[in-house]
């Protein structure tokens, strides 16, 4: 559960990380709170478990109830559209610090690639957004220091909004215009920061004289 983790972390969901400290289960509570019933267990309730489960780690990212129900589908769990909205309605009041970093997030990187020469903090101060001085890039910086770029960044008004486009690489790795939002860009930094920890174990391993020969995903093998 580590991008639960982070993503949690990054939007300052104390009650939420306290629950993992003491070994309280986020995936019972949330599948709790769906189907507005108490003392579900994950052995005699495996269906509301598993989309409890889905709940927490899909709906960080500010997904759709149709996305929710596919994705429920594709790892054999069958939810109707109705739950599938319940589902992602709960995950957004249960945890509204993550709903509402998504915003943040998306008006801290406009407002740096409006300002130019401004550093905006974001995500309970543990990054921020700025231009790289040739103008270039946006680039939002993570706890660790490390950097993520966004190549040739712009605002483009759609029908309903307005839109942060950037130059990114498309199918044969050709550079394409695309689009990004709050979800998606809280979704760049918490993997990033998972990646930062990965390292930093993996660096604690080798130093502790284990060698290793592969990672996959968050897996240190």
């Amino acid at each position: 559960a580590i991008e639960a983790r982070v993503v949690l972390w990054l939007a300052g969901d104390e009650r939420a990380l306290e629950m993992f400290r003491t070994g309280r289960s986020l995936y019972l509570d949330m599948a709790e709170l769906i189907y507005r019933r108490k003392g579900l267990t994950k052995q005699k309730d495996a269906q509301e478990y598993a989309v409890g489960k889905m709940a927490v780690l899909a709906c960080s990212y500010g997904m759709a109830a149709p996305r929710f129900k596919a994705q429920c589908a594709a790892m054999g769990i069958e939810v109707s559209l109705e739950l599938a909205t319940q589902a992602v309605r709960s995950y957004r009041d249960k945890y509204s610090s993550v709903k509402n970093m998504w915003y943040s997030v998306d008006a801290a990187a406009r407002k740096a690639i409006r300002g130019r020469d401004a550093v905006v903090l974001c995500c309970n101060k543990h990054a921020a957004w700025g231009m790289s001085r040739d103008k270039r890039f946006l680039v939002c910086r993570l706890p660790s220091g490390r950097h993520l770029r966004y190549f040739k960044p712009s605002i483009k008004m759609s029908e309903y909004r307005e839109e942060i486009h950037y130059q990114g690489p498309g199918l044969g790795g050709k550079l394409e215009d695309q689009k990004t939002y709050g979800g998606s860009l809280v979704e760049n930094i918490t993997q990033a920061v998972a990646r930062d920890l990965l390292v930093n174990g993996m660096l604690k391993i080798e130093a502790a004289g284990y060698p290793i020969v592969g990672h996959v995903h968050d897996e240190i093998i």
